[in-house]
Parts: C-alpha cells; sequence; structure tokens
C-alpha cells in the first residue's frame, strides 16, 4: 500500500469487517457517514436523492436511491481502488507539487481526505455533457450566476439537464434522455431511416421503458435534443457508383452525367428514394465552434 496521503486517509474503505469479531467496524462507518455526505450533495443526490453506487457488485453503473447505496455498501463494502471518488464529483492529479490538492479542491483536511463535491455540488462530466458545453462556451463560466437566464442561457441549461438526468431511475451511467437522442439519430443516418420509423422506435423504445422515463418519445422530440447542439449536416444525393454527388448545380438532376444511371429508386410512393446519399458536415460552423472552445482555441493556432 502507498503512502500517498488519499490511501492513507481512505484505508477505511477496505476495512469494513474486523478479523477479529467478524463486525463493521467504527472506522468503516465514520467513513461511510463522510461518504454519504458527499453524495447527498451531489446534484442528483440533492434534487432526486439518487446517485451512482460503488458497492462491489454496482461498480458505479447504477442510479439508485442514497439509502440503497448506503445499506449496498454497508453489506457489500466498495468496489476495489476507489481510493478517488471521480463518480462523485473528485477529480485529482498525482504529480509533484500537487500533494494534497487536485484540480477541483481535493485535498487533506483534518485527517479526512474531502473533494470539493463535499462543499458544493459538482455535476460529473461524460461525453455529451462535454458536448453541451462546448455547443455553448458563452454560458459555461457564468452557470452559477443567478439572474433571469436568456434563450441562449436558457436553452444551455435544458441541455446541460439533458445530459446528465438519468433516462430512469436506476438506469447505467450515462444514459440520459440526450445520449438516447444521439444515438437515435446516429441510427437514423446510419441505415437512412423515414421519420415515420423514428416515430415508431421511440414510441416502441418508451413502452419497454419504465412508466417515468424521460426518453424522447419522437422523432421532433429527438431532433429538438439534439439540435440544440448546434451540429448541422446536409444530406446529398449520390450516383449509385460513386461517380459524382448531386448537388450545388447538378442538383435538379435526374440522371448521373457520367454513366447515365437512375438517381432515385422506382418508388410508387410521393417520396422519391435516392440509391445512395452521403452525409455532409459543414466546416464553417466546426470551425466556429473549436475556436469557441478555449480547451481546441489554442490548439487551432
Amino acid at each position: 500500500m502507498t503512502s500517498h496521503p488519499i490511501y492513507v486517509a481512505r484505508e477505511w474503505m477496505y476495512k469494513r469487517v474486523d478479523e477479529n469479531t467478524g463486525e463493521i467496524t467504527e472506522e468503516f462507518k465514520a467513513g461511510l457517514r463522510q461518504f454519504m455526505e458527499v453524495i447527498t450533495n451531489q446534484p442528483l443526490g440533492r434534487e432526486q436523492g439518487i446517485g451512482t453506487c460503488p458497492c462491489f457488485k454496482c461498480i458505479n453503473e447504477k442510479f439508485i436511491k442514497i439509502e440503497i447505496v448506503c445499506r449496498h455498501l454497508y453489506n457489500r463494502g466498495f468496489t476495489p481502488g476507489y481510493y478517488i471518488w471521480l463518480s462523485h464529483g473528485e477529480d485529482y492529479v498525482d504529480r509533484p507539487g500537487n500533494i494534497g490538492r487536485g484540480r477541483r479542491g481535493v485535498e487533506i483536511n483534518n485527517g479526512r481526505y474531502v473533494g470539493e463535491s463535499s462543499r458544493r455540488p459538482i455535476v460529473d462530466e461524460n461525453n455529451i455533457d462535454r458536448m453541451v458545453r462546448e455547443a455553448f462556451p458563452e454560458n459555461v463560466e457564468s452557470s452559477n450566476v443567478v439572474e433571469e437566464p436568456n434563450p441562449d442561457s436558457r436553452r444551455f441549461f435544458e441541455m446541460l439537464d439533458a445530459a446528465n438526468h438519468p433516462i430512469y431511475e436506476g438506469c447505467k451511467v450515462g444514459h440520459s434522455p440526450l445520449s438516447a437522442a444521439t444515438r437515435m439519430m446516429g441510427i437514423k443516418t446510419d441505415f437512412n431511416l423515414s421519420e415515420d420509423c423514428v416515430d415508431a422506435i421511440a414510441d416502441f423504445f418508451c413502452d419497454y421503458l419504465p412508466e417515468d422515463n424521460l426518453a424522447p418519445h419522437s422523432y421532433y422530440a429527438i431532433q429538438k435534443l439534439v439540435s440544440g447542439l448546434g451540429l448541422p449536416y446536409q444530406m446529398i444525393d449520390v450516383c449509385r457508383d460513386n461517380c459524382m454527388i448531386f448537388w450545388r448545380e447538378d442538383e435538379n438532376l435526374e440522371f448521373c452525367r457520367f454513366c447515365g444511371k437512375e438517381r432515385f429508386q422506382v418508388s410508387n410512393g410521393r417520396t422519391r428514394i435516392p440509391y445512395q446519399r452521403m452525409w455532409y458536415l459543414p466546416i464553417t460552423d466546426r470551425l466556429k465552434r473549436l475556436y469557441q472552445s478555449d480547451r481546441t482555441a489554442a490548439g487551432m493556432r
């Protein structure tokens, strides 16, 4: 066992049972109370009374009620090696000159190793969360200012909530309304699904989830969530032999200028279906996004 302060301060996590008596140790009980203070002060803990469970079996993969988290930890113990509570707001960098302090103020305090999450709530970031923050860079730094939000700020907070809110209680970590919407939009794109088809899939998906689920129930709801990220795209028809794309001056052509093959499949329906399509992602808006983010702007120079 390393002598680093964090491991010393949290040895109690793995000293749950007294080897001589078989009873739960007082040291573990005291430490568990400390951990429960942290998880209770997380946003989801305060608002809904739920959080991720780091017990030996759940390993931070499910959102469950806080009292059940406590019960799991008391009966099962912590998952091995979870000295830094990354899924509960802590972020620690172990490097010279940083002993006892991490990027989010994780520090040793009177023998207790506490994260800033125990002093103020921090949302555990994931990929979707970062996408939202980079889509609204002007709102990130001022997210703690109490004032009437403008439309962009309101949209930012709505998107952030959709990125961090579990799709239903007890679901896997990272499964949020926004992650479901982006994945469904990706499936629609990959398989060229119609809007009616996406509506049917979304409705079917919601029917098999718990009644209080927050999954988008239609293509409109999916589109509304994803569009807030500001990731525009264009759908362009392509010759089935990849000779050309039907774009700009060739946008209205019915046949390929090179091989002469038809652009559209034979169909009795009103909607004309091309043999092949591509998805064009305009670079201008993406460059703007990269320059708006402090994290990526430096690398663009």
